[in-house]
């Protein structure tokens, strides 16, 4: 037996796919539009830093919404300008030497509410996990970045244990600094590969 749909149900069908075409289309812009982006060299004098950080749990791992870095000639502080995944990158800065300063993961800003029989708690979710470097540590990143080029401050990783109270909060410890060739050579392959078409590429060394 053949069977064949009304016109009605072909149009429905038709209307159907359409929507489904603007529903992927509108994905694929949303996601192309999170992609990071990096401006190019500002000038001869300015160069690139990257810097890998991240605190592992044993599901996935945490990365820091605060990054700064501190230059040591004058004190200046510089936030990171694009990030792709545990990769930070920090570019035209001025030449210097420079150390991380600072690394938090930041977490929540949502009010929650228990009630338990006729008591009522109120508490807000606003977590701030700080890096607790030691000096030792931040001396370990001093970086010397030069005009004209890509630096390379190191690896950091970190274990990341989720606390009891407030929910959803991360005890950062057990901090590790890798500045080996290895890791410069992960760092620098992960840039070429996503930034296939960025002028910093002529200026890796």
């Amino acid at each position: 037996m053949c069977f064949n749909p009304a016109p009605h149900n072909t149009d429905n069908r038709t209307w159907n796919v359409r929507a489904l075409l603007i529903r992927v289309s509108t994905m694929l812009v949303l996601l192309s539009g999170c992609a990071a982006t990096l401006p190019p060299p500002a000038g001869a004098d300015k160069g690139l830093l990257i810097l890998s950080i991240e605190a592992k749990r044993n599901i996935g791992s945490n990365k820091p919404q605060q990054l700064v870095i501190v230059r040591q000639q004058d004190g200046a502080e510089f936030s990171y300008t694009s990030r792709d995944g545990r990769y930070y990158y920090f570019a035209n800065l001025p030449e210097g030497r420079y150390r991380i300063k600072t690394a938090a993961i930041v977490i929540g800003g949502n009010k929650t509410t228990t009630q338990s029989g006729n008591l009522t708690t109120s508490f807000s979710v606003n977590a701030t996990n700080v890096f607790p470097f030691s000096p030792e540590q931040i001396a370990a990143t001093e970086t010397r970045v030069r005009g004209g080029s890509v630096a390379f401050m190191g690896s950091i990783s970190a274990e990341g244990t989720a606390k009891m109270f407030p929910p959803g909060a991360i005890e950062v410890s057990h901090i590790e600094i890798d500045r080996s060739t290895r890791a410069r050579g992960e760092a620098f392959d992960n840039f070429r590969k996503n930034f296939a078409e960025s002028p910093w590429l002529s200026l890796m060394q």
